[in-house]
């Protein structure tokens, strides 16, 4: 996912620079969809903390998820 967001982030630079209007369009609409996602990865992640209660390395494997996506995230 972090690989999908540094992607649109370079379309988006391109797009600024040749003032291409349709391209933004085409970036925003993906955008919806890495929103999307970015609600599945919490909703799954705060599942496994509340279900499984995990301890130790498998809770730091779960946190450091969470604080990693929201590093390279987008804004909701």
């Amino acid at each position: 996912m972090g690989d999908l967001v540094i992607a649109q982030i370079d379309r988006a630079l391109g797009c600024l620079s040749k003032h291409d209007v349709h391209g933004t369009r085409v970036i925003i609409e993906r955008d919806i969809s890495v929103n999307r996602m970015d609600i599945d990865l919490e909703e799954i992640c705060m599942q496994l903390l509340a279900l499984h209660q995990p301890v130790a390395g498998d809770l730091r494997l779960i946190t450091a998820a969470m604080k990693d996506y929201n590093r390279t995230g987008t804004n909701r």
